[in-house]
């Protein structure tokens, strides 16, 4: 089964082209249902190298095709032209391209499963779109985001007759005039910003633009690991925008976008990002709890806001604890001198998180133990630690609610959406959602 949501109505063949390191050969390339390619050239040098090319292109009707990230070649050794004709159903005219000279010639057969595959209207490579959809992988994401982003009709929309699916993509409007090129730079981000909302790593199986409701261009992204999605967790907890902000959100939607896109720490933001992703599909919950913590720290820091970590400071008041009656009292005083008090001015925010939240009110929390307890986590599973008092940890635990790690990977989110994304606590909520396993 095809992991890019678009199917052909039947295979298809073409003259085309392939990229081989830096020069192009031309190729009948068939491209079957699923969107796999058989590549047909002359070149036994590229076939005994067993290359790999870097893109296909052709055209078919009025569309151009471009196919590249090559996951998967396979080589299968060679048809005479004749034959080749024959197979692949080439009609006479798209036959006689070919030079005499290559007609006498093996033609060497791989097949390639590119990631992506482009086809743009002919004509349309300068018009911009006016409006983007885009369908999410795994499908139950699309539930979860339909909602937040989609604008107009509810209905599936029609493709083109070369297409055997309906579609069911998310629209939103091309407020920032995204070209083809410039969303194509984009679609990474997008799902990876959109992992805030979803509570869960998220990819895309088909992005579409139309202008004027005619599709101008189709793009197929094959899926290669299903597993990079599984969330072990029944639950997940991440940030929304509550109701009276979603339509202010799907107005400024494209702008935030743009916004990360071009922001100066654009990377440091993609870095934070995957460390959600690390989040959500952690195994073990108290995996999660310490990666909420490592989070928290990471927007902090990323953020120049200082948060207090007592960890050097516990040490400290262990060590001076453990020797305070064999220590002089010279050493004593000196000791005691490095216990400076530690000031938190990230605390707030976090206070702020559980209001949005509601956490603050139903589960009497404050921000100073809801950190205390991620951070413990944090210590004992990623510093090789373990619990010095599990009975004080236990009692701690007792007053917090049964689903702390799916609040704690809220506070994570909503923290996440407001210092990585600029919005407004005003504007946040957060989910408890049901995850669903990837099959």
């Amino acid at each position: 089964m095809s992991m890019t949501n678009l199917n052909l109505n039947t295979e298809i063949s073409f003259v085309g082209k392939a990229l081989f390191g830096e020069g192009w050969h031309q190729a009948f390339v068939r491209m079957q249902s699923d969107l796999e390619l058989d590549i047909f050239f002359t070149d036994f040098d590229i076939y005994s190298k067993k290359e790999i090319p870097a893109v296909i292109e052709g055209s078919i009707e009025e569309w151009t095709i471009t196919a590249q990230r090559c996951l998967k070649v396979t080589y299968k050794g060679f048809k005479y032209f004749n034959q080749l004709v024959e197979d692949i159903n080439l009609r006479a005219d798209q036959a006689e391209i070919i030079p005499l000279i290559d007609r006498g010639k093996p033609w060497w057969h791989m097949i390639v499963r590119p990631q992506t595959v482009d086809f743009i209207k002919i004509g349309c490579g300068d018009v911009v779109p006016d409006e983007w959809g885009i369908n999410f992988y795994p499908e139950d994401a699309n539930k979860a985001l339909f909602n937040l982003l989609h604008e107009g009709s509810r209905d599936p929309h029609g493709l083109p007759h070369i297409f055997a699916d309906v579609d069911s993509s998310i629209y939103f409007k091309n407020r920032q005039g995204w070209t083809i090129t410039s969303v194509r730079d984009k679609i990474k981000l997008i799902p990876s910003i959109l992992t805030l909302f979803a509570g869960s790593p998220l990819s895309y199986t088909s992005l579409i633009g139309r202008n004027d409701r005619d599709v101008i261009y189709v793009r197929a992204n094959y899926i290669s690991s299903r597993n990079s999605f599984v969330c072990p967790g029944t639950f997940n907890g991440h940030a929304y925008i509550n109701d009276s902000a979603l339509v202010e959100f799907k107005t400024t939607f494209t702008g935030i976008i743009d916004r990360v896109n071009d922001n100066p720490d654009r990377e440091k933001i993609g870095i934070i990002l995957s460390y959600f992703e690390e989040l959500y599909t952690a195994l073990h919950e108290e995996t999660r709890r310490a990666f909420s913590f490592q989070l928290i720290e990471a927007i902090a820091r990323y953020k120049g806001i200082k948060i207090k970590n007592s960890l050097m400071n516990n040490i400290k008041e262990n060590l001076l604890k453990k020797y305070s009656k064999k220590l002089c009292p010279n050493c004593f005083s000196l000791l005691n001198s490095e216990l400076q008090p530690e000031t938190d001015g990230f605390e707030p925010y976090i206070e702020q998180a559980l209001d949005v939240i509601g956490a603050k009110e139903t589960f009497k929390l404050n921000p100073a133990v809801v950190k205390d307890i991620a951070r413990r986590y944090r210590n004992e599973v990623f510093h090789g630690n373990f619990f010095d008092d599990m009975t004080e940890i236990e009692k701690r635990l007792d007053e917090l609610p049964e689903n702390l790690t799916v609040l704690l990977q809220a506070v994570a989110s909503v923290l996440g959406a407001h210092f990585l994304l600029s919005l407004d606590f005003s504007q946040l909520t957060a989910l408890k959602r049901k995850m669903y396993q990837v099959t």
